[in-house]
């Protein structure tokens, strides 16, 4: 047994979404995506919305008062997976998870980078002990805007925008069947899109839930859905530039300057396992 690699996943959640953290080690050989499956649907009894594989850099930099002044000197790589063993460049609420176990297993300082497959990450931990974290979301990309697709046989009017990976945003109640007819339209490319279902009004106060691809589900939170709901509300609304947004899982804060969202909301802990690669595998 002293010969087989351990892994040690970490469970967190960032207002109920869900996720494991797993610090890469050389000695692990398994296959990713067979982990994932197992860790988030099979393994433990309840379903887990992704995992988490931090790479932690030799060279840590010290803090800096702001984000916006954080030099992008890396203090880990990150490779992020849904439930169902598919890659993803980015999560909004899996980067509060990281700030604050980065904060807590690796070194206690107040601003993180993490290098993502959605480019250079920022978070600020704000509160440890209250688990508050900020995260400087990637930059939107231009081609976002109103958008037609068809499902259930009629057109649906949203906003199509990336927020670091793409979202398909409608003012509609939550719909399940329109969700999963949406998110594999062909409209949005071979991986689709999250699907994220708003209402709001004239105030800096939104609504929001995502179906998510990769869990194929709703999820109780989704930061970029969040982020997305907030452009989209933004677009309408551009006089504001401070937004509560409400999931099934809490509250989030979406804050822009220059065009880049800020994103606050909760993390915390859950558990820790300690499991054999010949155990899981």
């Amino acid at each position: 047994m002293a010969n087989i690699a351990k892994i040690q996943p970490t469970r967190m959640s960032g207002a109920g979404n869900t996720f494991f953290i797993i610090i890469s080690n050389k000695e692990n050989t398994f296959d990713r995506s067979v982990l994932v499956r197992k860790l988030c649907n099979d393994y433990i009894g309840f379903a887990t919305d992704g995992v988490l594989f931090l790479k932690i850099s030799n060279s840590i930099p010290e803090s800096s008062n702001t984000l916006e002044n954080v030099t992008e000197n890396i203090d880990a790589d990150w490779d992020f997976y849904n439930s169902d063993g598919s890659l993803a460049e980015m999560c909004g609420n899996a980067a509060r998870c990281a700030g604050l176990f980065y904060f807590t297993k690796i070194k206690a300082k107040e601003n993180i980078v993490f290098n993502t497959a959605a480019g250079i990450i920022k978070v600020q931990v704000l509160d440890a002990f209250k688990g508050v974290l900020r995260v400087q979301m990637p930059e939107i990309k231009k081609d976002f805007g109103p958008k037609e697709v068809m499902a259930q046989n009629r057109k649906v009017r949203g906003f199509l925008v990336n927020t670091g990976v793409p979202h398909f945003v409608i003012q509609h109640p939550p719909d399940e069947e329109l969700a999963k007819q949406l998110r594999q339209s062909k409209e949005f490319g071979d991986k689709g899109a999250n699907i994220t279902f708003v209402e709001f009004d004239a105030s800096n106060f939104i609504q929001a839930v995502t179906f998510e691809r990769g869990v194929e589900n709703f999820t109780l939170a989704c930061g970029t859905g969040a982020v997305a709901a907030a452009k989209f509300h933004h677009e309408c609304h551009s006089e504001i530039f401070s937004q509560t947004v409400e999931m099934p899982g809490g509250l989030l804060r979406v804050d822009w300057k220059d065009d880049i969202a800020y994103l606050t909301g909760p993390a915390e802990f859950h558990f820790d396992l300690e499991l054999y690669e010949d155990i899981i595998l």
